[in-house]
């Protein structure tokens, strides 16, 4: 019998000098490091999620995330528009 496919990762490819990239490091210069961990926390968030994907339609879908990721009120201003 065949096992049924995942549909979440147990783990993601984190390249040692990502934040050389130019988009990483456009965020940083905008957000600091605030911003970079945010990125690769709301990352580890989607590798838990089925299907990849984050649904942040809901207030209380916006809140988890916030929660999860320990954002401040600016961070979070930003996941809700």
């Amino acid at each position: 019998m065949a096992r049924p496919p995942k549909l979440t990762l147990d783990f993601f490819v984190h390249d040692k000098d990502a934040r050389s990239d130019r988009r990483i490091r456009a965020l940083r210069r905008k957000h600091g490091n605030d911003g970079y961990a945010t990125y690769f926390c709301i990352l580890e968030v989607l590798c838990g999620e089925d299907g990849l994907s984050l649904d942040l339609s809901t207030p209380i879908d916006r809140e988890t995330t916030v929660e999860d990721c320990h954002l401040r009120d600016e961070a979070h201003l930003l996941i809700i528009s």
